[in-house]
C-alpha cells in the first residue's frame, strides 16, 4: 500500500522530508485556484512538494487573461496528469479546465481575516506606498 513516509534529514536534523512510498496514485489534472492574501503561497508549496513526489508535472499562472500561459498545456491535454496553480482564478480559466476528470482546489479565506491581517501589516510596515 502506498503512502507517504517520514524520513530524517541529515542536512536538516530537526526537521523531516517526505518521501513517497508506493505507486502513484495521482490520475489526473488538479487545477488550484488562489486569490490575493488567501493563502497562495502556502498552497504553491503544498502542491509543488506534492506534484514532486509523484513525479507530475506542476504549473504556475497568474496571467488570468493569457490563454496561452504555463497552465495552457495541461488545460488542453484531456488526459493530462499535474497540477495547475492559477494565482487569481478567472472563471474563463476555470472553464478552459472543464472537463470530466479535472478536480479543482477553490482557496479562500474568511474576508474579515484578511481586513485585520492588511490592517495588521500595514500598521507596522515601512513600505512606502506611492500613487
Amino acid at each position: 500500500m502506498g503512502g507517504l513516509a517520514m524520513a530524517s534529514s541529515s542536512s536538516l536534523p530537526s526537521r523531516a522530508v517526505a518521501q513517497w512510498a508506493g505507486p502513484s496514485v495521482w490520475n489526473g489534472t488538479i487545477l488550484v485556484g488562489t486569490h490575493h492574501k488567501s493563502g497562495t503561497v502556502l498552497f504553491a508549496q503544498v502542491f509543488r512538494e506534492a506534484a514532486r513526489l509523484e513525479g507530475v508535472p506542476r504549473y504556475k499562472s497568474h496571467l488570468q487573461s493569457d490563454p496561452r500561459g504555463p497552465c495552457a498545456p495541461l488545460a488542453a491535454d484531456p488526459h493530462g496528469v499535474g497540477v495547475c496553480i492559477e494565482q487569481h482564478v478567472s472563471m474563463a480559466r476555470l472553464r478552459s479546465f472543464s472537463r470530466p476528470g479535472v478536480r479543482f482546489v477553490h482557496v479562500v479565506r474568511d474576508p474579515l481575516e484578511m481586513c485585520v491581517s492588511s490592517y495588521q501589516y500595514n500598521l507596522h510596515s515601512t513600505e512606502v506606498r506611492t500613487g
